[in-house]
């Protein structure tokens, strides 16, 4: 921590009572540092301790107490606040340790002027009890109970579990098993405290339970009165059960006096087992205006300003931030009236500041600030309501800007539109030189064969087909690379092989054969199957390509028949000169079909298998 800074924490309490305890210590510096508690939301504690001998707390209200220890003890400070809305800033200086804690039950430790109070810790006391510890885990507020026994008192106390759960107070165990009585039979406890101002506020909180097991013959009655006038009661105790009593208008004067007096019909004296005392400070100062905090705020962490810049902007009076004036009011909250933001290296668009009405000075010289000034600034500057500094030349008015932004329209427009027709045009060629290219170029997806070669193969298969069907042991001629090297091998083998040995290298040769006539027939079926062309290649192409296949095919064999169909297959084949050819195979073609077509083809040829033919011709068609 920086020696000498403030440490400021922002909490979003939970609605009722939150309790916020704050340590630090410092006993290598012999100085006094600054605490200051100031927020508006519901009654709270703080608690401090430090081991300094002089200790100044700034409290809400412009109120403050020193303490000056000269034994440099441990010193014990609580304040119980109580404000407006849900929303708590506390600071303290020098070097601080500082944990937020457990919420309060709200309906605990109320004053006459409710959240319109502070209530600071004046005394509190573990009655009975002769414990050298003051601090009890049970204690869910985490209070400090000092241990306190007259010497006129006697001591009592109990093992037995007490019911706490009907006292929001929540008195630790420790405290509330443990009593004091008078002694000698005498009627009356009493506790007395003086003042040095008599216009100080005091409240004050008895805790009290019954740890002594009654007689039928017994009772136990009270009553308390303050200086001699009646206060509370007259009150009856529950055996183990814990009960608070509290003053419901405050205590005024120099000196006070507590009697906790036993009532004529009771049969034994009156008991206390703990007491709190606190003085109450009226709230004087408010938070700063809301619409101004979240503006200023909202400029904080836009602009990431390292300025110490923590806590309520404008409170207290004598801590507001820096670079920033409030002007004060008793009966209203604080609103902005002065920033000074000059110097902090600030980047981007000046902040429109609406919120900001009280607003009369403004300064953001030397910073980086571009673009235009906020229209409501400059008004409020044109109009003389508010003193606006800048002397960055990035900046403009709203007037001079948009003059900027006319001049550039008519440039960037056009620019823009040019810009965009150059890259349209640069596309549209790259597609047209790639059209281009790939009609020129041919389709090797296609697998299309000229019309002779498709004769070629048609006619070369079924030759060799009805060789398998007239003769199976001629497949080997089908395979002319293998056949020869094949049975050179297996004749030498043969001679050395058993019988098993044969049959497997014969189930072999099946196998090859079979891949044969395999081979053969897909021959087949290419030699007549046109293929799927794509549609974007297929209207181009069509025509042109079908109408050079024919020609090409007549031309070679001489041949120029007309229009011929034959009906040996489920779809039909039309060749012409002009109009586009489509063969479509679904099952593959018989040998007799094959034989037709090769006659028609090629009528001289006599190497063709003869088989009946079932073809209808028809004249050309011109």
């Amino acid at each position: 921590m920086p020696f000498g800074g403030n440490i400021c924490i922002y909490i979003i309490a939970p609605r009722g009572f939150t309790k916020l305890r704050f340590s630090h210590r410092n006993s290598y510096e012999r100085i006094g540092s600054t605490l200051s508690a100031y927020g508006q939301f519901s009654p709270l504690f703080l608690l401090v301790w430090r081991e300094v001998k002089r200790v100044s707390a700034y409290l809400i209200g412009g109120w403050q107490q020193e303490y000056d220890d000269g034994d440099e003890e441990q010193v014990i400070w609580l304040q119980l606040h109580q404000a407006h809305v849900l929303d708590l800033y506390c600071c303290m200086g020098l070097r601080t340790w500082a944990t937020p804690n457990r919420p309060v039950n709200k309906s605990i430790y109320a004053t006459e002027n409710g959240q319109f109070d502070s209530l600071v810790l004046f005394e509190r006391l573990n009655v009975g009890s002769s414990n050298s510890s003051n601090r009890y885990r049970d204690d869910i507020y985490d209070r400090i109970w000092p241990s306190y026994l007259k010497p006129t008192w006697d001591q009592i106390n109990t093992s037995m579990s007490i019911n706490t759960n009907q006292n929001g107070y929540k008195a630790p165990f420790e405290v509330i098993r443990t009593a004091a009585r008078p002694k000698n039979g005498t009627n009356s406890l009493e506790l007395t405290w003086v003042s040095s101002d008599a216009n100080d506020q005091f409240y004050i909180f008895l805790y009290f339970a019954e740890v002594e097991v009654l007689q039928r013959n017994q009772t136990r009655n009270f009553s308390i009165s303050w200086n001699g006038s009646p206060l509370l009661g007259p009150f009856s105790l529950r055996y183990l059960y814990a009960a608070t009593l509290a003053n419901p208008k405050a205590l005024l004067g120099n000196n006070h006096r507590i009697s906790i007096n036993k009532t004529d019909d009771s049969t034994l004296p009156p008991i206390l087992n703990a007491v709190e005392i606190y003085k109450a400070i009226p709230v004087k100062e408010f938070l700063t205006n809301a619409e101004d905090a979240n503006a200023i705020y909202s400029v904080k962490s836009a602009y990431r300003i390292g300025k110490n810049w923590a806590a309520d902007p404008c409170g207290p009076k004598n801590l507001s931030w820096e670079g920033l004036a409030c002007n004060y009011s008793n009966s209203a909250p604080p609103r902005i009236i002065h920033l000074d933001l000059s110097n902090n290296s600030l980047s981007g668009p000046i902040p429109t500041l609406d919120q900001l009405k009280f607003l009369k000075f403004l300064n953001l010289k030397g910073n980086q600030l571009s673009g235009s000034i906020p229209e409501a600034l400059m008004k409020r500057s044109q109009e003389g309501s508010l003193a606006l500094s800048v002397d960055n030349q990035n900046l403009c008015g709203s007037d001079s800007c948009k003059g900027k932004k006319n001049v550039l329209v008519p440039i960037i427009v056009p620019l823009s539109v040019a810009l965009a027709l150059l890259i349209a045009l640069i596309f549209l060629l790259k597609w047209r030189r790639k059209r281009i290219a790939e009609r020129d170029q041919p389709d090797k997806s296609s697998h299309i064969l000229s019309w002779e070669l498709r004769l070629r193969i048609a006619i070369d298969s079924a030759q060799e087909i009805s060789l398998l069907a007239d003769k199976p042991r001629n497949v080997v001629s089908l395979c002319k690379v293998e056949r020869d090297d094949w049975l050179k091998k297996q004749r030498e083998r043969g001679k050395k092989m058993n019988k098993a040995k044969v049959f497997k290298l014969a189930k072999g040769f099946r196998g090859r054969a079979k891949n044969c006539i395999r081979i053969a027939r897909e021959r087949v079926e290419k030699a007549l199957q046109y293929s799927y062309r794509d549609r974007r290649n297929k209207k181009r192409d069509m025509r042109s390509l079908w109408i050079q296949r024919i020609n090409a095919g007549t031309r070679i064999h001489s041949v120029n028949y007309g229009n011929f169909m034959h009906g040996l297959m489920k779809e039909n084949i039309q060749l012409n000169r002009k109009v586009l050819s489509e063969v479509s195979m679904h099952e593959p073609l018989s040998f007799k079909a094959l034989v037709d077509i090769s006659r028609n083809a090629f009528p001289g040829n006599k190497n063709v298998v003869h088989a009946p033919r079932k073809m209808i011709l028809t004249k050309p068609v011109i």
